[in-house]
């Protein structure tokens, strides 16, 4: 009976060593799950620290920049603007003489004599044949010749006229102070030609359009040997003007008319430029021509 109580006592101590043990591992595998479970828990909290605090660097640089750019818009608009530059005037080159440069060579004697040198020779090149055919006595050619120098002169006295206002007349408004200018003179030839020789020298005028068609006929003709001589080239133009009063209106003879005076104005502005030119570039004298060594 002793022996199987002392046996009982040795099995349940032997039972209760066994469960110590067992709750012992237990204890052990407790702690190192708390350990796990800290060292865990520690790690989250630092992993969740640190991006916290990156998302809080994010955030703080992220409003900085904003900060910045509104700073800048902010100040954009009142910033100063850089001051404009200012604009140096270039003076142009003058293309031409000036009114006054103008004016005052017109008035020069020098030049009113030159003018009325060429007038002269344009008024022969251009009646010469015209005198002839009107057979008037030597002493009245002289007379004749001054009202048409005179008449050659009024292209001149008007534009003159005319810069000296500070006009600008148009081609039209131009041709019609011509005219008035012209009247006078006009009378006179028509007193000094006689009705019947006036008509005559409207006519001669208004040929003046028909002489390049002259031209080309005589430069075609000369080609194949059979040129027209004066008389001929002359009877064709004066025939081409006289078909053509003979045949135009009124108005149109009016337009032959004007565009043919018109055409003689320019002529005569356009010596007065080259006189112009002529004095301020004098053209050199031609070079003698050397003697060939003998």
């Amino acid at each position: 009976m002793k022996n199987l109580f002392v046996g009982c006592c040795a099995l349940l101590a032997i039972a209760l060593g066994v469960l110590a043990w067992r709750q012992h591992l237990e204890l052990i595998e407790l702690r190192a799950l708390k350990d796990d479970f800290t060292t865990t828990s520690e790690t989250d909290r630092a992993t969740k620290e640190r991006d916290a605090f990156a998302s809080d660097q994010i955030k703080v640089a992220g409003d900085t920049l904003s900060a910045s750019d509104q700073g800048e818009k902010a100040v954009a608009p009142t910033a100063k603007p850089d001051a404009p530059k200012r604009a140096v005037a270039v003076a142009k080159p003058q293309k031409g003489p000036t009114k006054n440069e103008i004016l005052a060579f017109l008035n020069e004697p020098e030049t009113q004599r030159a003018l009325a040198q060429k007038f002269r020779e344009q008024v022969d090149a251009r009646f010469g044949v015209f005198f002839k055919n009107l057979n008037l006595p030597e002493a009245q050619l002289p007379q004749l010749r001054a009202l048409l120098i005179e008449r050659e002169g009024a292209a001149v006295d008007v534009s003159a006229a005319a810069l000296a206002a500070g006009l600008k007349p148009k081609q039209e408004e131009m041709l019609k102070m011509v005219n008035a200018a012209q009247a006078e003179t006009d009378r006179k030839l028509a007193l000094a030609l006689g009705p019947e020789g006036y008509k005559q020298f409207q006519l001669y005028e208004s040929a003046h359009l028909f002489r390049g068609a002259t031209s080309d006929l005589q430069r075609n003709l000369t080609r194949v040997a059979a040129p027209l001589d004066a008389r001929q080239a002359e009877n064709f133009t004066t025939g081409l003007a006289a078909l053509a009063a003979g045949q135009f209106t009124l108005m149109q003879q009016q337009a032959l008319r004007s565009i043919t005076q018109m055409e003689q104005t320019k002529q005569t502005l356009k010596q007065v430029e080259q006189l112009y030119k002529d004095r301020l570039n004098p053209p050199k004298p031609n070079k003698p021509a050397k003697k060939p060594n003998g």
